[in-house]
């Protein structure tokens, strides 16, 4: 398994709006989104793992330890005759979970919530670094790459999953 430790250089703002749900919010003070990515990016920890597995079209079986057979039409679909997967998962640590709660106990809720906008905005980008990761592993290969992202928020970290990536 692939580890990979991330980068967070600068999040994207636009995206901290839109899962904070102010992506046509009016008059907003800009200030507190960038205070937001800056809580997040002073102490989230950027990590990801990946794997590549064969897969078996016949059986929409992902050949892991143990055998992981899949039951939804359109993961199979888009899996097609696909001869292997990447599996992933990411992570921007605890620390930025226990930030937004600290906040929100500070009585600071606009900017707790923020901060866990700008963590969803930061897990998807540390999954974007290791998609990119995949894409060239897999065309060193011969593959093709083709994605269909399947994303998963759990407390108390953050935690996203972008799997399925199948290499024709």
């Amino acid at each position: 398994m692939a580890i990979y430790n991330g980068r967070l250089p600068k999040l994207n703002e636009d995206e901290i709006k839109r899962y904070s749900g102010l992506k046509h919010a009016e008059g907003f003070p800009e200030q507190y989104v960038k205070e937001a990515a800056l809580e997040v990016q002073l102490v989230a920890e950027p990590r990801g793992v990946y794997q590549c597995y064969d897969y078996d079209p016949e059986t929409h079986t992902i050949l892991s330890n143990p055998p992981m057979v899949l039951d939804a039409t359109g993961i199979i679909r888009h899996l097609g005759n696909a001869k292997k997967v990447y599996v992933l998962a990411v992570t921007v640590g605890e620390a930025v979970e226990e930030r937004s709660s600290a906040l929100f106990k500070e009585g600071k809720s606009t900017l707790g919530l923020l901060v866990d906008a700008a963590a969803t905005t930061a897990v998807e980008q540390v999954a974007d670094q290791v998609n990119e990761l995949i894409d060239r592993e897999a065309k060193k290969q011969g593959f093709k790459t083709t994605w269909l992202k399947r994303h998963v928020v759990l407390k108390p970290c953050f935690f996203a999953s972008r799997s399925m990536s199948s290499l024709t």
